[in-house]
């Protein structure tokens, strides 16, 4: 598969969450409150930001393998 067509679904899933993500926000606002979705919305952010440190820790782990394999 070309670089460039797997860039481009990888972008529309984003583009398609990015676009959906305020009426989630609201609808949550709407039925729950806006504490809880605030509170849910910072949970999220967080587990990504911690998915984001594993993914960079693991990178960093197999950088380090293959430098001492070579």
């Amino acid at each position: 598969m070309e670089f460039g067509r797997l860039q481009g679904k990888v972008m529309a899933a984003r583009l398609i969450v990015s676009a959906t993500a305020p009426f989630a926000l609201a609808f949550a606002m709407a039925n729950i409150g806006a504490t809880w979705s605030l509170a849910i919305t910072t949970a999220l952010g967080a587990l990504a930001v911690l998915a984001f440190l594993g993914i960079g820790r693991l990178m960093h782990h197999r950088r380090a393998d293959t430098l001492v394999e070579v």
